[in-house]
Order: C-alpha cells, then structure tokens, then sequence
C-alpha cells in the first residue's frame, strides 16, 4: 500500500512539472505578413523543377503568395524572394523548406515605422552546433547584425545560443533578409568575401527567423534600446583602450596592442599576417593561441577591430603594479615588495 501511494505522489509530480516550468510568453497572432528568400542554384530545367516543388509545398503549409502578372521566378536564376501571409501554425513547415534561406514575419496589420525608427525583434540563428562552436557563431551573428543597427536587449534566454532579442531599425529589415555576411556593403562591395571569414560563420547562412514583435501595452521601452548607439568598431575595443583613445594626441602613439582572433593561428598559415595589416602601419611581435601582439599607432585599434575575424583589440594587463623608487631605496627585501 505503501509503495502504491509513493508511486502515484511521483507521477502527480511528473505530470505537474513542466506546467510549472513553462515559460509565460504572449500567443502568436492567427496570421503572419510574411517575406521570405530562398536559394536555388541549379541549371533552367533543374531550377524550374525545383521552384515548382517548393512552392506547392509553400502553398500547402497556407502561405497566399503575392504573384506579380509578369512573374517569371521559375525561370530567373537572380529571383530569390517572395511575400504574401502566412497561419503561424505553418511557420515550422516553410522553414523546413530546403530552399528556403530566411523567413521574416510581421503580425497581419501590424504598423511599421518609418525610417530609423526600431523595432523589436526576435531572431532565430542556425543551430545544432557542439555548444563553443554554437557560442561562437552566436557572436559573429551579433557582430554582423550589429552594422545593420542592431542592439541587443540583456538579460534574456538566448537558447542556448540560438536566438538574438533587441531592436533594430525598421528600414534595417529589407537589409537582414539578405545574407548579412555581405553587409553592409551588399555582395558587390562586401567587407570582404564569404571565403574569408572565420568559421564557423563562413559555412552558415546566418539568419534563419526575423519575427517583428508588438510591444505590450503599458510596458516601458527597454533601457539599452534607447542607449546612444556605439559604432560596431568600438564594442570589439576593450574599455581601457577606449579611454585611452579618447585622450587628445594618443591616437598616434605607438602603442603595443593585444589583437584576440576568433580562432587560433596554425602554424602553417601566414596569410593572416596580410590581413591584418591591411589594418595600417604596425609591427607584429608576436603570437600565441589565438592573440596577437602589435606595435602600432593606438588608432589602428579602430581598423583591426572591423576585420571580421578579430574578436576584440586591447591593452596589455600589466603583470603587477611597479614598484615605488622610493621603496627600493629604502628597503633591500624588493621582492617582497612586488
């Protein structure tokens, strides 16, 4: 009898259990607007097969495409987009859409501001990835967000690195649509090209998911979506290099830097030295692991900091604080000064 009242007490706790961990999160409107991009590199009769395949399979999951009288996207190998609304009980079936790159949803009806005024956004990343790489590729994604004007919120589940929560400006969602490892210059004038930046973000179309969120009613706007915005050049430098900089006349002093790589140097690749003089003027010293030890003007901080493989630029920590001349003279014992 004992044993039966203990095994039914377990089961009443294993059945309420997740109730009481479930997270409180306000429901998804019936119905989405809905821009999607899809990729399909293949030859005319290939690529004709399939768009004809992917899109029944879109109509299907209940997206109402927007078609254009003149439409010849089966046929165009530069047509990648479409738009129209889609149930958000379909959401999971575009995205599991081979084709289909990255999906942007806005609530049917929903407003959108004009120009650089935000919006808050939810962004789902790639995931699946062993947990540093996915940390990784988290931070690049940021990175590059980042030159579209996005801020991100604090204090936020992020999934276990596969989401992104901040605000970004309304004009900025024509852009992220896009392959953001092309901005901010487009893919004919990029920062530099998909072949080379760092992996693991070099191997993954980064933006899977932009769902454009209403705020609750009667719920103050976010401290850091208001906050001045800080170039995306300046959040790679650390604080003590900021401040360093900000001093008048320090930006030319040669100044020896710690340049900290996303991933480590091998020893049988030296092509790195090039580009990171691409930077400006400087001197390498050194490197270990993935840091790199400089000798330039404290400007070129600013440069080395937009190279996508650079994860931050700082000083050098001081080992311990020298001491006092005056200790040293008077007291024989230094080392147990320091």
């Amino acid at each position: 009898m004992m044993f039966r009242r203990w095994l039914a007490l377990v089961a009443v706790l294993f059945i309420a259990a997740p109730a009481s961990a479930q997270v409180i999160a306000p429901p998804p409107p019936p119905e989405y607007d809905v821009q999607l991009r899809y990729r399909i590199r293949a030859t005319r009769n290939q690529r004709i097969a399939q768009y004809a395949e992917m899109v029944q399979a879109l109509d299907a999951a209940g997206l109402k495409r927007e078609v254009a009288a003149d439409d010849d996207a089966a046929t165009d190998p530069n047509a990648e987009r479409i738009r129209g609304t889609l149930p958000s009980t379909s959401v999971p079936a575009v995205l599991s859409q081979e084709n289909v790159r990255t999906v942007i949803l806005k609530p049917v009806g929903m407003p959108l501001p004009a120009g650089d005024a935000r919006v808050t956004v939810r962004i789902d990343i790639p995931s699946g990835l062993v947990s540093d790489r996915q940390q990784l590729l988290h931070a690049q994604i940021q990175d590059q967000l980042q030159k579209v004007g996005f801020t991100q919120k604090v204090g936020y589940d992020n999934r276990g690195f596969t989401m992104l929560f901040g605000t970004l400006p309304a004009d900025s969602l024509s852009t992220i649509i896009g392959d953001i490892r092309y901005q901010p210059g487009g893919w004919l004038a990029a920062d530099s090209t998909i072949e080379n930046l760092p992996e693991p973000l070099r191997s993954y179309d980064p933006i899977r998911l932009v769902e454009v969120l209403t705020e609750l009613k009667d719920t103050p706007i976010s401290s850091d979506a208001t906050r001045p915005m800080v170039a995306p050049e300046l959040e790679k430098i650390s604080d003590d290099l900021r401040a360093f900089l900000a001093q008048e006349g320090n930006a030319a002093k040669p100044t020896r830097l710690e340049v900290v790589l996303y991933e480590p140097i091998r020893s049988d690749n030296l092509v790195w030295r090039a580009w990171l003089q691409t930077a400006g003027a400087m001197t390498i010293e050194g490197d270990i692991g993935q840091t790199v030890t400089i000798l330039a003007p404290a400007g070129v901080a600013r440069e080395i900091a937009v190279l996508p493989r650079v994860a931050s630029v700082r000083l050098p920590a001081r080992a311990s604080d020298p001491i006092p001349v005056t200790d040293l003279a008077t007291s024989g014992n230094a080392l147990a000064k320091s």
